[in-house]
């Protein structure tokens, strides 16, 4: 594919969903390569602010009128079919794209590693990124999170690689086609869309049929679903703490400083692993990075000291502050493994009591996965629950955070049910104390309880004599 030539005819692009994460990403590109760019959404934030200074038109209310001179239509999968843009689009005969689609055509300039899996790719994109920039390979990149050290969702770059998460939930990364394929992990989610984990894996073997002639398949062998994957006629490499691995981890040790792990490659040890994040699931993900050596054409060794400076993501166990004793801290973890992995990394750095707010995210994977959840908080001493973040479902009578109250108290643990996000900060005030970690947990938009307890126990201890 002519990526230049695809998108030749198409002027002025028009993306709808423009404020999202994903679709975001994708402007900054289209932008530099020349095209119009306009775009839709209700939301007003720093993403829709950003894009605007770059050059964007930004219309927060969806309308037909808004794809008036636009030749193509980018479409975020949230976007519901009954939007009213799409509908116009349609009656005007703009051709309408999803947002991988449009993905998959940016990345044919560059060679290109797209990172898939249920769990870790954010981070693991992320970590490739910061190791081919700190080796001076200048990347692009499109994130499925804000990361610092870039200043948000994407890097422009002018090297020859480039990195993006391959989005398995709607089985929309069938549209990209990398040299690099990394699996890290499958697992039993969007079943609102996948009907079991029969379908969830043929998914995953409809996008690596599309990775591109010579190229890589890198593959978790910590996860039983990922090894299994056929790797066909491409050239292969697993990865994680099996002790059957080609890229194995050995002698982990964690602290409140971070980890360190050694790598052991074809019987030898090749790198050794020292990174500012905690938790297995962390030294996993980096893990793949090692293991991308060989088709990076790059030293273990290198790629493993280029990871020692990585501080992580935004809402990916990211410190929010500390005030009057209490350290306060965010996690994107909406799914059961993705719960236990954060704890797990947070017991590693905090010995006092761990307080947890957890926000569900949609009704269909509450309801699926009840009884996961409620076993998934262990090694926290208390959890607040709240109300679903419904994101793309509708309300379904009867189902709330409360759901999970009971399963949550069967294994052991304190919990509490708080709907309303605004009344969660008071109750903590009244339940924390020095020496204790509160993280809020979920895709949604838990995050402000926790800031604003935050800014309640700073006040109280800038008010102190």
């Amino acid at each position: 594919m002519n990526e230049a030539n695809v998108l030749q005819p198409f002027n002025h692009i028009h993306l709808l969903g423009i404020g999202g994460v994903g679709v975001s990403a994708l402007v900054p590109e289209l932008l530099r390569r020349g095209h119009k760019i306009t775009g839709s959404d209700p939301a007003s934030n720093e993403l829709t602010a950003r894009l605007e200074a770059l050059g964007a038109v930004i219309r927060h209310r969806h309308q037909a009128k808004n794809v008036e001179g636009a030749s193509l239509l980018v479409v975020s999968s949230a976007v519901k079919e009954s939007n009213p843009e799409i509908a116009a689009a349609r009656e005007r005969g703009i051709p309408i794209w999803p947002r991988a689609k449009m993905l998959g055509v940016l990345l044919e300039r560059w060679r290109s590693i797209v990172v898939t899996g249920a769990h870790g790719k954010t981070t693991t994109t992320s970590m490739f990124v910061h190791a081919l920039t700190e080796l001076g390979l200048d990347p692009t990149a499109f994130i499925g999170g804000s990361v610092p050290a870039f200043g948000g969702n994407v890097r422009l770059g002018n090297g020859e690689w480039a990195a993006a998460e391959g989005d398995e939930s709607d089985g929309s990364f069938t549209h990209l086609h990398p040299d690099i394929a990394i699996v890290n992990n499958i697992d039993a989610d969007h079943l609102d869309f996948y009907k079991n984990m029969e379908e969830i894996v043929e998914g995953f073997h409809l996008f690596l049929n599309g990775v591109k002639p010579d190229g890589w398949i890198l593959r978790s062998a910590d996860c039983p679903y990922s090894r299994a994957l056929r790797a066909g006629k491409y050239k292969t490499a697993t990865y994680g703490f099996a002790e059957d691995a080609d890229v194995r981890g050995v002698d982990y040790v964690a602290g409140r400083e971070g980890l360190q792990c050694g790598a052991i490659v074809k019987g030898r040890r090749a790198a050794e692993l020292k990174l500012r994040l905690n938790g297995r699931s962390a030294a996993h993900n980096a893990l793949a990075v090692i293991a991308a050596g060989e088709a990076l054409g790059i030293p273990y060794g290198d790629l493993a000291r280029s990871l020692e400076t990585f501080e992580g993501v935004q809402r990916r166990l990211e410190r929010k502050g500390e005030a009057k004793g209490i350290a306060v801290l965010d996690d994107y973890a909406h799914h059961p493994n993705e719960i236990r992995a954060a704890i797990e990394a947070l017991r590693e750095r905090y010995k006092g009591r761990l307080i947890g707010v957890f926000q569900p995210h949609l009704y269909s994977r509450t309801l699926s996965l009840l009884e996961e959840f409620g076993r998934a908080f262990a090694g926290l001493d208390l959890l607040v629950l709240t109300d679903i973040y419904p994101a793309r479902e509708e309300p379904r009578p009867g189902v709330s955070g409360e759901l999970l109250l009971a399963p949550v108290r069967r294994s052991g643990v304190q919990a509490v049910y708080i709907p309303r996000l605004e009344e969660i900060p008071a109750f903590l005030e009244d339940s924390c104390g020095a020496g204790d970690a509160v993280t809020t947990m979920g895709a949604g938009d838990v995050w402000k309880a926790g800031e604003h307890f935050l800014k309640i126990l700073k006040a109280k201890e800038a008010a102190q004599p």
